[in-house]
């Protein structure tokens, strides 16, 4: 498997769940809000930067917190790629 191939919307959601305490229930309808419309702080943002950093090497934007969840999903594969790629 590559690694753009392990991570997608599973992966994100574990983050959410794990990390910083979102409801499952939430996400499954949320991919198109932002981190914040979920109850994410800016604490928050952090560790889910900090969490993508450690487990995929991908540097998330200080925008994240703008961004929707399919497009942190997104955001994240193609960075994934690109390091396959490189």
């Amino acid at each position: 498997m590559t690694m753009a191939g392990q991570f997608g919307a599973e992966a994100l959601k574990e983050i959410l769940i794990a990390n910083l305490g979102v409801d499952d229930d939430v996400i499954e309808s949320a991919w198109d809000s932002n981190p914040a419309e979920l109850g994410v702080d800016s604490i928050g943002i952090l560790e889910l930067q900090a969490v993508v950093k450690d487990q995929f090497g991908i540097v998330l934007p200080e925008t994240t917190h703008e961004l929707s969840l399919s497009g942190i999903v997104e955001l994240v594969a193609m960075g994934l790629k690109e390091k396959e790629t490189a």
